[in-house]
């Protein structure tokens, strides 16, 4: 066994094991979507007007005004009436309201943050503002919080990230004004990024590579449960503060995760804590009812080294300096292992330079022990596909074998790394771009469904059932077809349907309303962006040869 991938391989595909973190970080994920899309029911803005005098009724003091064939009270301003001999409002000048606004909900007691503080008319852009800020934080989250879980382990660091995010979330049930909740709502959306980003990860680590991609597209169903269930506590819970609240108290259970919740074997291999592997191991063993090799804590301190006799004997042999990969981390390609070159696509390179301690010989057979080598292509139609993704070509040498720092090398696979690299810097912009463009999509089509026509509670519940029937979509094409097909697809439906609903009119000539078919093509494109959206995000972790997955999966998620 040369990789911890073989490892892994150990336990099985989808045992119990594995299916039981996956549920356990998939909570995580469903928190996320909660706290994202909390706004559109804490911050609802229901329909308002001034609020008139006792000794008066709306229709005398508030002026109205035509909209898609029905008068409607205007919302932010009132009539200027001089003097009590009359109440004719003709002629009169209009005023800002200046007692507050009377909130038309469509339940009695039902409240939001908006109605609380009046943040409506002039006020009414500090709910957006609150939202942006989320945004922000979310963006700095991810740069500066999620590559402290390549440092310090996924388990601990998602546990962390998510323990602050709630003590937040709880923070927000008594917060007084819209400053506090803003302020709290940037924190909570950095550390709401880091820590899906750590259960991401630890998720996708505990499957061998050839299993991964399933539960890495499988993994957002969680993120449709997450906004179906927000739309149920919407519907049920009327006050702000209170839906506040239900939706941090399940955080409350992730505190057994402490103790039930293992750390991923791929990074402890990786830091050389080799006992903590083992006994992970041997409770997922024992869990999927395996067993391992009697010697497997030699299998570790193997895999964690290196072979080194078979590195020396391969670096002196060839003279084209072909040499075989000892990639030990396994956890940048979901599904690629590197133990079988001819499983390697186009565009799938998981190559790892940790942890190769190794000897050469160089120069007519001297001996060096400068510095460790490090390996960087198999032969044949892998070196070719290396070439192709990194854009360097190994060159040819008869006389000596190249020295390469790990360390260094490990410092050239970061995120910044990737940028030095030709073909994959290409790559990136492309998906770094699509990304973007399906994001700005997604949050404004899903942050639009209140206003939609219908039941704003049931709109965003289909909204996200409609994710389900994607996913499984892209699982089969995925695994059939490979995964630009299925990206192009869905890319093309969203493009479609977008197009549609820009010039599609609300009424036909002759009268007839098209709200139904609005809807309808709001849903399907939220389909191609599920889609599509799912499918980037297991290509794009494939396609980095990172060896820190979770600075490179934060660039995207």
């Amino acid at each position: 066994m040369k990789t911890s991938d073989d490892i892994l391989t150990l336990l099985g595909g989808y045992g119990w094991f594995q299916m039981l973190v996956f549920v356990a970080t998939g909570m995580v994920l469903m928190s996320e979507a909660w706290s994202t899309f909390s706004p559109m029911y804490l911050g609802y803005e229901p329909g308002h007007h001034c609020r008139v005098p006792q000794d008066r009724t709306p229709n005398e003091t508030i002026p109205a005004r035509m909209t898609k064939g029905v008068w409607v009270l205007e919302k932010c301003i009132m009539l200027n009436i001089s003097g009590e001999s009359t109440r004719s409002t003709s002629g009169v000048a209009t005023q800002p309201c200046h007692d507050g606004w009377t909130y038309l909900w469509e339940n009695a007691g039902r409240t939001s943050f908006v109605s609380e503080w009046d943040l409506v008319c002039g006020k009414n852009y500090l709910v957006e503002l609150s939202t942006t800020v989320y945004m922000v934080g979310a963006t700095v989250g991810s740069v500066f919080l999620t590559p402290f879980s390549d440092r310090f382990g996924r388990k601990w660091m998602m546990l962390g990230y998510f323990w602050a995010q709630s003590v937040l979330g709880f923070g927000l049930v008594w917060s007084d004004s819209i400053v506090t909740f803003t302020v709290l709502r940037f924190f909570i959306g950095a550390l709401d990024v880091a820590s899906s980003v750590a259960a991401y990860v630890l998720m996708i680590e505990v499957f061998p590579s050839s299993y991964r991609m399933a539960p890495s597209v499988m993994c957002q169903a969680f993120w449709s449960a997450g906004v179906m269930s927000f739309a149920l506590f919407g519907y049920l819970f009327h006050d702000w503060r209170r839906l506040q609240m239900i939706i941090t108290l399940p955080s409350i259970v992730t505190v057994v995760y402490a103790w039930l919740l293992p750390e991923s074997i791929l990074w402890l291999i990786s830091e050389g804590r080799l006992g903590e592997a083992e006994r992970v191991l041997r409770t997922a063993a024992k869990t999927n009812s395996k067993v391992l090799p009697s010697n497997i804590r030699t299998i570790l301190e193997n895999v964690s080294k290196g072979d080194k006799d078979e590195t020396n004997h391969t670096a002196i042999s060839s003279t084209s300096n072909k040499t075989n990969p000892a990639a030990i981390s396994g956890i940048s390609n979901p599904a690629v292992s590197t133990t079988d070159p001819d499983s390697v696509s186009p565009g799938d390179v998981s190559t790892s330079f940790e942890n190769q301690h190794k000897k050469t010989m160089a120069d007519g057979g001297q001996e060096t022990t400068d510095a460790p080598e490090s390996v960087v292509s198999q032969n044949g139609r892998q070196q070719e596909r290396d070439d192709d993704v990194t854009g360097v070509s190994v060159k040819e040498s008869h006389t000596s074998v190249k020295v390469v720092n790990p360390s260094n090398q490990r410092n050239e696979m970061t995120v910044i790394g990737m940028f030095l690299q030709p073909n994959i810097r290409n790559y990136s912009i492309i998906i770094f771009y699509l990304y973007f463009v399906l994001s700005l999509s997604y949050i404004g089509i899903i942050f639009s469904t209140p206003v939609l026509h219908g039941n704003r509670f049931l709109n965003l519940f289909i909204s996200g059932a409609i994710a389900i029937p994607a996913l499984l979509m892209c699982t089969f094409l995925n695994e059939r077809i490979g995964r630009r097909i299925p990206i192009c697809i869905c890319l093309l439906v969203c493009f479609a349907v977008n197009t549609v609903l820009v010039f599609l009119p609300a009424h036909t000539a002759d009268g007839a309303d098209l709200k139904w078919l609005q809807i309808s093509l709001v849903m399907i494109g939220l389909f191609g962006i599920t889609g599509s959206y799912s499918s980037i995000v297991l290509y794009a972790s494939e396609i980095f040869p990172t060896t820190k997955p979770s600075s490179g999966d934060c660039v995207i998620l």
